[in-house]
């Protein structure tokens, strides 16, 4: 049987993202936003994946392995074909967790590199993120589904103030991902289950260290979605993210975590956000990595009271936004096609208002 670091090394010289181990399948990589099964490996047994998670785990973790809870880690692998790839260590994400099958895993790559915002979006989309940059306080909250590219967009706006402002960033990370180098800013990394219980744990501690800039890496309880509300309404910059696949399903969530206390809750929600964004990433037309496709929403004096007032329909407020930096994901799908990053049929296939798109252009 491959081991886990010949696994990852494969998956890193294929260039891929993700890496599936399952009892009972063939272990599975996902390069391009495709599965494919890993060639040469042989199905799991059901001891398999424990056995190869067992020089990468401590006993803690073992033990938490064992009595069928969830294990969140990272993982470095430090080959010779790794580290010449990288130019050191590869780190990835790790999920270890039980099915009706056996034990299976969920390991994701951590780029060594912090993308910029320009890595990231092209000359339309990227000023306005640097503007979100340029704020003081407020909750930025991006969301996506899973494998959307959220933490890797809030890393890169994060990293672009650590460059160009002086300020205390406190990050609470499950698990740390990206290692950030301090540049002009002063910056606490924390890992959930190793530095802090929890995220809730983690804020509480966040809002007594004297912090400019709070990361929580993702809104999992209504009491972490409460203390980064306290932390942004009392003059701190927060980013978070959370599983949603719309700016309108995002506010929705945040107002419906608080069903005994909705309208004082839309009320400080109102006061504290400052944008939601909703990413999803898209094939690129050449076949080679995804697009990020971006619904934006800045609030604004109308979204605010929307919001208080509880309608959350707000499609036609971004429309009148445009001019602030707005765009519907129908918007940021279509600029993408227009500008060559994808495809006619993918646009097709993913856009609400696909008379927008018009016909398929000839080829002559």
């Amino acid at each position: 049987m491959m081991t886990l670091a010949e696994m990852l090394t494969e998956l890193i010289h294929r260039n891929g993202s993700d890496l599936h181990l399952v009892a009972g399948s063939v272990p599975t990589v996902r390069v391009n936003g495709v599965l494919a099964a890993l060639g040469g490996a042989e199905a799991l047994g059901p001891k398999d994946v424990r056995a190869l998670f067992e020089p990468h785990l401590n006993e803690q973790q073992l033990a938490l392995v064992d009595a069928s809870v969830d294990v969140h880690t990272s993982v470095v692998i430090d080959t010779p074909a790794v580290s010449a790839q990288y130019g050191e260590a590869g780190r990835f994400r790790a999920c270890v967790f039980w099915d009706r099958r056996g034990l299976s895993a969920a390991l994701r790559v951590i780029p060594r590199k912090i993308p910029t915002l320009t890595d990231l979006f092209d000359a339309e989309t990227e000023p306005i993120f640097r503007r979100l940059t340029q704020q003081r306080r407020g909750l930025i909250l991006t969301v996506g589904l899973v494998g959307s590219g959220k933490s890797t967009t809030v890393t890169a706006m994060v990293d672009t103030i650590n460059a160009e402002r002086v300020e205390h960033i406190v990050t609470i990370e499950d698990p740390i991902e990206y290692l950030y180098t301090a540049k002009k800013s002063l910056i606490s990394q924390r890992e959930v289950g190793s530095d802090v219980e929890s995220y809730e744990q983690g804020g509480l501690s966040a809002m007594r260290s004297d912090p400019d800039v709070v990361v929580i890496g993702e809104f999992r309880t209504p009491e972490a979605v409460r203390i980064a509300l306290a932390l942004a309404d009392t003059g701190h910059l927060v980013f978070a993210t959370m599983h949603a696949d719309s700016v309108t399903e995002a506010v929705r969530r945040l107002v419906e975590s608080f069903p005994d206390n909705r309208a004082s809750m839309q009320r400080m929600i109102s006061r504290s956000l400052c944008a939601v964004i909703a990413q999803r990433l898209v094939p690129r037309a050449s076949g080679v990595g995804r697009a990020p496709a971006n619904e934006i929403m800045l609030i604004n004096s109308r979204i605010r009271r929307m919001i208080i007032e509880g309608d959350d329909d707000f499609s036609l407020a971004i429309e009148a936004g445009r001019v602030e930096g707005m765009q519907s994901m129908d918007d940021s799908i279509m600029h993408l096609y227009r500008s060559g990053a994808i495809s006619y049929e993918k646009a097709w296939e993913i856009l609400q208002d696909r008379d927008r798109l018009g016909l398929k252009p000839s080829i002559e």
